[in-house]
C-alpha cells in the first residue's frame, strides 16, 4: 500500500468514527441490514454437507451463526465507511473497497488511528471477533500481523444470536506515522469483565471500555435418577404390535431379523393351573430331520416365545423339564404350528398360540445375574455419565439376593478398543472402578460393532444355567450391514440360554435402531426401554411407535425389571 492511500484511509478512518460517534438511523439501517446479511450468509456458508448432525449436535449452529458473526463485523465497518464518506451507493457493498484492497492479488492491510481512552472517539465497548474457521472475512479485515485494528463492538447485538462464538479481545493503540508505519504502540492490562445486565444496552459514549461478556453454559449437577424412560413389552401387546404390520406402519425384517411370526406356548401346571418356569421349549419340523427351529425358557408366568422365520412350515413343540428331560411332545399330541406366507394367508394357523399342561413343578431360582453392556462411543457420553453416577445406588436399591452383574463396552473397529468385557462380580467398588474408568470417545460413522460385543457377552461362559439372566444393553446405534447371521445366532442364543435382553435406547437414534431394539426384546423376553426427553438431558429422543406408556426415572425402570424378572416384584 502506497503512502498516499495509507493517508486516505487514515482520513477515512477519523471520518468513520466521527460517524459513529453521531449515530443516527441511517447508520442503525445499515447495522440492522448487515445482522439480516450476517444471518443469511451464515446460514448458507457456514455450514458443511459433510458435517453429519448425529454425531456433531451443534456443529451446524455453530458454524452458521460464526459466518453470520463475521458477516455483521464486515457490514458495520462498510456502514461505518458509507456514512463516513468514503464510499459511494455504488460501491458501498462492494467490500474489497470498503477495506481499501482493490487488487484482490494483494493482500490488503487497514491501519486506522485509536485512542483508547478518548471516550468520545470510542463509543463502543472493547473490540469482539468472531473466532471460527468459517470467519474468513474478519480475519481479512484484521489480519493478526498487525496490531493496529479498529474493530467496532457488536457483542450487544451478536450474542443475542451467536452466543458463545464472540470471543474477547485486547484493546491496542496504534499511532500511524507519515510513512505508514506503526510508531507508537500502546497495550492496555485487560479490563475485569462486570456483570452486564443483556437487558440495558450501553448507549452512553461515557460508558468504561470492557470486553464482552461471555456467560458459561449451566452445567447439569451430576446425580442420579435424572434419566427418564419408558418400557413397552410387545410380547404383551401383541394385538397392537400385529396392527402395526398389517396396517404396515413399522415393517419387518431389519437386520434379517423377523419377530413377526411368533408362537406364544404358555405351560401350566396339570394339578392348579399354576406357570412353569424353568422348562425349555422347542419349535420343531414335522419331517423326519426334526431340525429345531427355535429354543426358549418359560418365564415365571409360564411362556416361551418361539419364532419361525419361514413361511409355510409345519412345525411342532417339544417341552424339556429343568433337568433336560424330555415330558412333552407336541407330535404325539396332535400340535401343529404353522405360520402361513401371505399367498396362503387365507388358511388359519392350527397353534400360533398353544396352551400345554403337564405334570411338573415350576423351577426356582437362587441367583441373579445382571450384565450391562454399554456403548461407549462419542455420542453416549451424558448416558455414561450419568449411569457412572447412580449405578452403586441401583446395586443398593435392588431387592434381590444372591445377585452379580458385570460390565461391558463396546466401541468401532478403528477405535482405541472395539470391545471390553469382564466377569460377573459382587464387589460394588470394582464394578464401580471399571465404569469410571471409561469415556465416551471414538465412533465417527453411525453404526457400531453390536454384532461384536454380542456374540462376546451372550456366548460368554459366565452365565449360569441356574441364575435369573438379564442384560442391558444401552445404546444409540444400529450394528453394522452385513453382520446378519453373527446377530441372529446372537439372538437365538440368548433366547436358548433364557438371557432376557433389555435394549436401552438412547438420544440420536433412529426408527431403524428402534426396530432393531424391539426385536431383541420379543425374541428374547425382554422389554424394550427408552430414554425420554422428560429429562431435559442430552440430545432429542426418538418417540417409539407403542402404545399408552408411563415415563418413569431410568433408575426406576431398571430397578422394577431386574426385580421383576427375578421374582421379587410381580411383573406389570
Amino acid at each position: 500500500m502506497s503512502k498516499e492511500d495509507n493517508k486516505n484511509l487514515k482520513n477515512g478512518g477519523e471520518k468513520m468514527l466521527e460517524a459513529m460517534n453521531n449515530i443516527d438511523d441511517k447508520y442503525l439501517a445499515e447495522y440492522d441490514k448487515s445482522v439480516k446479511e450476517g444471518f443469511v450468509i451464515g446460514e448458507k456458508e457456514g455450514f458443511g454437507d459433510n458435517v453429519t448432525p448425529k454425531k456433531n449436535g451443534g456443529i451446524k449452529k455453530a458454524l452458521a451463526w460464526s459466518g453470520a458473526a463475521a458477516a455483521v463485523v464486515t457490514g458495520v465497518f462498510v456502514g461505518g465507511q458509507y456514512l463516513a464518506g468514503n464510499l459511494t451507493p455504488e460501491t458501498k457493498n462492494d467490500s474489497s473497497v470498503a477495506m481499501g484492497d482493490t487488487d484482490p492479488g494483494r493482500d490488503s492491510t487497514l491501519t486506522v488511528p485509536v485512542t483508547a481512552k478518548d471516550e468520545k472517539t470510542a463509543p463502543y465497548d472493547a473490540p469482539a471477533s468472531a473466532s471460527s474457521k468459517a470467519d474468513t472475512s474478519a480475519r481479512d479485515v484484521y489480519p493478526s500481523d498487525e496490531k493496529a485494528s479498529l474493530k467496532p463492538d457488536v457483542s450487544e447485538k451478536v450474542n443475542h444470536y451467536a452466543e458463545d462464538i464472540v470471543s474477547p479481545a485486547k484493546p491496542i493503540d496504534s499511532i500511524i506515522d507519515d510513512s505508514g508505519k506503526v510508531s507508537h504502540e500502546i497495550e492496555y492490562e485487560p479490563i475485569p469483565e462486570p456483570a452486564i445486565d443483556p437487558e440495558i444496552p450501553i448507549d452512553d459514549p461515557g460508558e468504561p471500555i470492557v470486553d464482552p461478556i461471555v456467560e458459561p453454559r449451566p452445567e447439569i449437577p451430576v446425580e442420579p435418577f435424572l434419566l427418564t424412560a419408558g418400557r413397552w413389552n410387545d410380547n404383551k401387546n401383541w394385538g397392537f404390535f400385529k396392527n402395526l404390520i398389517s396396517t404396515n406402519t413399522i415393517e419387518f425384517p431389519v437386520f434379517d431379523i423377523d419377530p413377526t411370526n411368533r408362537s406364544a406356548v404358555h405351560l401350566l401346571s396339570k394339578e392348579d393351573d399354576s406357570a412353569l418356569a424353568g422348562y425349555r421349549v422347542d419349535l420343531v419340523t414335522l419331517d423326519t430331520d426334526e431340525r429345531v427351529i427355535w429354543s426358549a425358557v418359560t418365564n415365571a408366568e409360564g411362556y416361551a416365545y418361539l419364532f419361525n422365520s419361514i413361511d409355510d412350515l409345519a412345525c411342532t413343540v417339544k417341552v424339556y423339564d429343568p433337568s433336560e428331560q424330555i415330558c412333552f411332545d407336541g407330535t404325539d399330541n396332535g400340535i401343529k404350528v404353522i405360520h402361513y406366507s401371505k399367498e396362503n394367508e387365507q388358511q388359519q394357523s392350527t397353534g400360533e398360540d398353544v396352551e400345554i399342561k403337564i405334570n411338573g413343578t415350576s423351577k426356582t431360582y437362587d441367583k441373579t445375574q445382571v450384565m450391562f453392556i454399554l456403548d461407549t462411543t462419542g455420542s453416549m457420553s451424558d448416558e455414561l455419565l450419568y449411569l457412572q453416577a447412580d449405578f452403586s445406588k441401583i446395586m443398593e436399591d435392588v431387592a434381590v439376593k444372591n445377585i452379580a452383574y458385570s460390565m461391558n463396552f463396546y466401541r468401532d473397529e478403528g477405535d482405541e478398543y472395539v470391545t471390553r468385557t469382564n466377569p460377573f462380580s459382587t464387589n460394588v467398588k470394582e464394578l464401580q472402578d471399571l465404569l469410571n474408568a471409561e469415556c465416551a470417545d471414538g465412533g465417527g460413522d453411525f453404526p457400531e460393532a453390536v454384532h461384536t460385543i454380542l456374540d462376546e457377552t451372550i456366548n460368554s461362559k459366565e452365565w449360569d444355567k441356574d441364575a435369573v439372566k438379564i442384560a442391558f444393553l444401552i445404546f444409540d446405534a444400529p450394528p453394522h450391514y452385513g453382520v446378519e447371521e453373527s446377530l441372529k445366532a446372537s439372538i437365538a442364543s440368548a433366547a436358548r440360554q433364557g438371557i432376557h435382553l433389555i435394549p436401552v435406547v438412547s438420544s440420536g437414534s433412529d426408527r431403524e435402531t428402534e426396530l432393531f431394539g424391539r426385536s431383541l426384546s420379543i425374541m428374547t423376553d425382554g422389554e424394550y426401554v427408552f430414554l425420554t426427553d422428560d429429562s431435559g438431558i442430552g440430545g432429542s429422543h426418538l418417540k417409539p411407535i407403542i402404545g399408552p406408556h408411563d415415563v418413569e426415572k431410568l433408575h426406576d425402570v431398571i430397578v422394577n425389571l431386574i426385580e421383576e424378572y427375578s421374582g421379587v416384584k410381580k411383573a406389570e
